[in-house]
């Protein structure tokens, strides 16, 4: 991997301790597809800063817990230094997401609307907070009188954003929302 870098990679899980006497490793899915692990080949094991490229060659589960055995290890001492890591494969793997969800990285770039059918900005990054996602929206050069030259962070709660059109890649949210969420101007 260049850099040890999981920017083209999907976080689907958080290894755990090791399982029976063949270098079997116990999995925390984190991902919407509990049987996904049937489907998995090449994955990549990150532990702290080091990214580790790994092939799967076996996989079971039970009780919500995927064991993964890698052609690379072959006893419980040998996968025990992947204790806490975390699992993930590449982008191009990525499964779609069931009807009506959406992957929080996927509004990168997405353009931001009013209601009235003004494009006024868009999307940096959706995050994933402790009390409700937000979208990080930037404003166009030409909307910053009107909103902010700062970019802001707005809740995705339906008061706010009024629909999402995925196949337009466009956010419609309420005006008089977006203007109550920006900083007060500078005197």
């Amino acid at each position: 991997m260049k850099n040890n870098s999981t920017e083209d990679l999907v976080f689907i899980g958080i290894l755990g301790r090791p399982h029976g006497v063949r270098g079997q490793i116990r999995c925390r899915p984190q991902t919407h597809d509990l049987d996904r692990h049937e489907l998995l080949q090449e994955v990549f094991i990150q532990k702290g800063v080091s990214l580790q490229k790994l092939h799967v060659e076996s996989s079971s589960s039970g009780n919500g817990v995927w064991f993964l055995k890698f052609k690379e290890f072959d006893s419980p001492e040998s996968v025990a230094s992947l204790v806490n890591g975390e699992l993930f494969i590449s982008s191009e793997e990525r499964l779609p997401p069931p009807e009506g969800l959406y992957y929080l990285s996927d509004f990168s770039g997405f353009s931001v609307f009013t209601e009235k059918g003004e494009q006024v900005g868009c999307v940096k990054e959706c995050l994933e907070l402790p009390s409700v996602n937000a979208f990080q929206i930037r404003f166009s050069k030409e909307k910053e009188s009107l909103f902010s030259s700062k970019e802001i962070l707005v809740p995705w709660i339906d008061d706010c954003i009024l629909s999402i059109e995925e196949s337009e890649k466009k956010i419609v949210c309420s005006e008089s929302f977006l203007i109550s969420l920006c900083p007060e101007k500078e005197d």
